[in-house]
């Protein structure tokens, strides 16, 4: 538990999701099920509602995916959200809604 909030974690270089030869599947598992989706994308940050705004399977890859197959970092999923990225002031944007719930 960190600041009042549980946490699994699941370092990726130690036991990377999926089996050899489908790292690619096991990472895009992780946005199975979850509404809202918060991406680190350079200097942008890409918001989306999932339920009204879906995004197709090939920008879902580019978000969570590098070139090379191995999943970019770091990933939060809490409850409904995946955040994929780190920006201090999304994080704070993110959890203080999260709580809000």
């Amino acid at each position: 538990m960190a600041r009042g909030i549980s946490f699994t974690e699941h370092n990726v270089d130690r036991t990377p999701l999926g089996e050899p030869g489908t790292r690619k599947a096991g990472a895009l598992d992780l946005a199975k099920g979850v509404k809202w989706i918060w991406v680190k994308w350079g200097k942008a940050i890409i918001h989306k509602n999932l339920e009204s705004e879906p995004i197709s399977p090939g920008d879902l890859r580019r978000y969570l995916i590098h070139e090379d197959g191995m999943m970019r970092v770091p990933v939060l999923i809490l409850g409904d959200t995946l955040i994929r990225g780190y920006l201090p002031d999304m994080y704070e944007q993110v959890l203080s809604g999260f709580q809000s719930r």
